[in-house]
């Protein structure tokens, strides 16, 4: 069968996005000899490296956080790339390039809203979810897994979160619990209450 008209265009999108964004067009054979890679690995250790010594010189990563120069990093960087996507030194394909009259544009549904209905059957399914669960283990496996989070950051958590996942507990509750301990709101949108 022939392709449609959209999908046809998200495959030669595709493409321009490989050829113009990617820089894999830049050299005949990127690959051949791998020294091409091997110069650009190069390049990267070497832009990293002057990252880590910039950290290191404001404090260590978590005084860089405090102070907001992490932030302050990542708004110029961010300043920089939109200049250069609005200057046309960055192609982005579809924002700066190759893009469609506003007529045959659409929207692409990423991730659509549910139907009332299936969000209906889902809030039931979770009902009978906790319905079947020991909810004496799961409170006791979400107190451990708080308990742990106080340990610290650089403190390993999988273990709690197996042991949380294993007694029946939901994302929403072990990621509420860890929110908590670490001095942030259950859930920001208010939606779901603490069990423990």
């Amino acid at each position: 069968s022939l392709p449609t008209e959209a999908a046809h265009r998200i495959a030669v999108r595709t493409q321009q996005i490989l050829a113009y964004e990617t820089g894999v067009a830049n050299t005949a054979d990127p690959l051949g000899g791998s020294y091409f890679i091997e110069t650009l690995t190069k390049q990267l250790e070497a832009e990293a490296r002057q990252v880590l010594k910039r950290i290191e010189e404001q404090g260590g990563m978590y005084r860089a956080l405090e102070t907001g120069w992490v932030e302050g990093e990542l708004e110029r960087a961010a300043y920089r790339y939109q200049k250069e996507v609005e200057a046309g030194e960055r192609i982005v394909v579809g924002s700066n390039a190759f893009q469609l009259p506003p007529e045959e544009d659409s929207e692409v549904a990423v991730h659509p809203n549910p139907s009332p209905e299936a969000v209906r059957a889902r809030q039931e399914e979770i009902r009978r979810f906790r319905a079947r669960r020991d909810t004496g283990a799961v409170t006791a496996a979400l107190r451990r897994l708080r308990e742990e989070c106080h340990k610290g950051e650089k403190h390993n958590l999988i273990p709690a979160l197996i042991e949380v996942v294993g007694a029946g507990a939901t994302l929403g509750e072990a990621v509420g619990v860890m929110r908590e301990a670490y001095g942030h709101e259950y859930d920001p949108a208010g939606r779901l209450r603490p069990i423990v």
